[in-house]
């Protein structure tokens, strides 16, 4: 079974994005990723309550980069009729049952767009394309190659979520150039015949086609 939460960006801080996944196995163990800043955190989590909550004592697994994740607390899960209710220091809401591991096969390929430039980051002509792959969520599915002026970057994203919107944080760079750098978290998001790509950082965005 797979729970996900996606708490929308708030401020302040501007642009933050929150979720979490939480993945029960075997021998009442679970998976749970959280995404804040610039940072993914995956850990293995062990049931010590079932009643009336459901406990989980997670311990860090992957830090993504190494560093950026804080000791993880206990988290509780309570039913409340049809609602699971999800809660940890600093993140809360309401979780459902995830409908899909990867992007719908619909959406995959490769996808382009040109960003017109805002004042935050003014790259007017940036031109970013995102191949997008049937990996499955928690899985580098995704490549971003974006283009400014003479600068190439390629840069391979984690699959954080496949729902209502495509989810993904740039984890691992290709390009050797020193001018490159990974970006932050980045959405997808079907519109009309193609896709609405929006930095979640920047609000740097623009419609992307089939390429």
């Amino acid at each position: 079974m797979v729970l996900r939460l996606i708490k929308p960006r708030t401020s302040p801080p501007p642009a933050r994005l929150t979720c979490a996944d939480v993945i029960f196995g075997r021998h009442n163990d679970a998976r749970i990723r959280t995404v804040g800043r610039r940072r993914v955190c995956e850990y293995t989590a062990t049931m010590t309550s079932a009643s009336p909550s459901v406990i989980l004592r997670p311990r860090l697994t992957r830090c993504i980069p190494p560093g950026r994740c804080k000791p993880p607390p206990s988290q509780s899960m309570t039913q409340n009729g049809a609602d699971v209710h999800f809660a940890a220091p600093g993140m809360a809401g309401t979780i459902s049952r995830a409908e899909h591991d990867s992007v719908p096969p619909e959406l995959r390929g490769r996808w382009a767009g040109t960003a017109a430039g805002i004042s935050v980051l003014p790259t007017p002509g940036m031109r970013r394309q995102f191949d997008i792959g049937a990996g499955t969520v928690g899985t580098e599915a995704i490549r971003i190659t974006t283009t400014v002026n003479d600068l190439t970057c390629t840069s391979m994203a984690l699959l954080i979520s496949a729902e209502n919107q495509i989810h993904l944080v740039p984890v691992r760079l290709l390009s050797d150039e020193p001018r490159c750098v990974l970006g932050g978290e980045q959405l997808l998001a079907p519109s009309g015949l193609g896709l609405q790509w929006e930095d979640a950082e920047t609000g740097e965005g623009a419609a992307l086609k089939r390429s």
